[in-house]
């Protein structure tokens, strides 16, 4: 490295935010958007938000991202270097940032002997920030179960009279509890606990299989939705990439609060993980905290030029199924 006040701001990254401050510096007069399309094209999984939270050292980039952005900002030797700083942070946050209550590490399982770079994420909030999502979070439930409270009293009140029908106050609550679904589904991460899945040789069973291209007069990936209980976190799942026949592949795993959701509010994205990277997402732990049961997909998509010509279906996944 040959720029001294480069070197210097290498010397001196302590903390999320001074890594962020760095990488908006090697950005430049590129915009965050511009950085973001420009890493996707070259198969690397950054999006604007992502990179704006990253900049402003809300939390740490994965090692993707990370080699994303400095691609496309033209400094891909700085990366050893900064992967470095960064698994530090990672494993060794600091006294100050633990007492202001910012760091908020996510659980993870040890990768025992693993040969495929793994890694978990940091996710950082101030207190204020954790205060008003609770906050909304308890006012969405509260009003949410006042007016199913409402809904089951009057309809009780108006048996006699048979004022609505038993079939529509189903349709009401069973909306009212996709709603709640959806609430408490959009107040955790969209990796959840992001567990790292157990060794190849562990126990684990497939709870279900899907095969892509989608349209492809022969199919030739296999995507599969693994589940394995583990001593510590129960029931755990992820999805694993079988079969795949380009390096361009990608994997991921959507959860979701609701048997059959269908709208993509109703789900989260864990992913997707480039095949390079191996071939296993994260694992998510079947049941929340809470005991709620989550319904899981695992899914895979091949690169364009593996599809059909004019295929419109740009991934394949399994069905939806409990974790446990």
């Amino acid at each position: 490295m040959t720029d001294p006040t480069l070197d210097e701001s290498l010397n001196h990254i302590t903390s999320a935010v001074r890594l962020g401050a760095l990488l908006r510096e090697l950005r430049g007069k590129r915009t965050q958007q511009n950085v973001a399309d420009h890493a996707k094209r070259e198969h690397f999984y950054v999006h604007r938000p992502d990179l704006s939270a990253i900049e402003r050292g809300r939390r740490l980039p994965t090692a993707n991202e990370l080699q994303g952005i400095l691609r496309v900002c033209g400094r891909p030797d700085l990366f050893d270097h900064l992967d470095c700083i960064r698994q530090q942070l990672m494993m060794e946050p600091t006294v100050q940032a633990a007492s202001n209550g910012q760091l908020e590490p996510t659980n993870y399982l040890p990768d025992a002997g693993s040969e495929i770079a793994r890694e978990t994420t940091l996710h950082l909030r101030s207190s204020k920030q954790g205060r008003t999502s609770h906050r909304k979070l308890f006012i969405a439930a509260f009003a949410t179960t006042a007016v199913a409270i409402f809904i089951v009293g009057f309809l009780a009140s108006g048996r006699e009279k048979n004022s609505t029908p038993p079939h529509v106050a189903e349709a009401i609550l069973t909306q009212l509890d996709k709603q709640t679904a959806v609430t408490v589904l959009r107040s955790i991460p969209l990796c959840a606990e992001q567990l790292i899945p157990p060794q190849a040789e562990a126990s684990f069973t497939v709870l279900a299989q899907g095969i892509g291209p989608a349209d492809a007069e022969r199919p030739d990936r296999l995507v599969e939705l693994r589940a394995y209980h583990d001593p510590h976190y129960g029931w755990v799942v992820w999805t694993h990439l079988t079969k795949s026949t380009s390096s361009r592949d990608r994997l991921w795993l959507d959860w979701s609060y609701l048997s059959e959701p269908t709208d993509r509010n109703q789900w989260r994205q864990c992913g997707p993980n480039a095949i390079n990277f191996g071939p296993d997402s994260f694992a998510v732990q079947a049941v929340d905290s809470t005991q709620r049961q989550r319904w899981f997909r695992a899914c895979g998509q091949a690169p364009p030029e593996d599809r059909p010509i004019g295929s419109k279906h740009t991934s394949f996944c399994t069905s939806w199924v409990p974790g446990s």
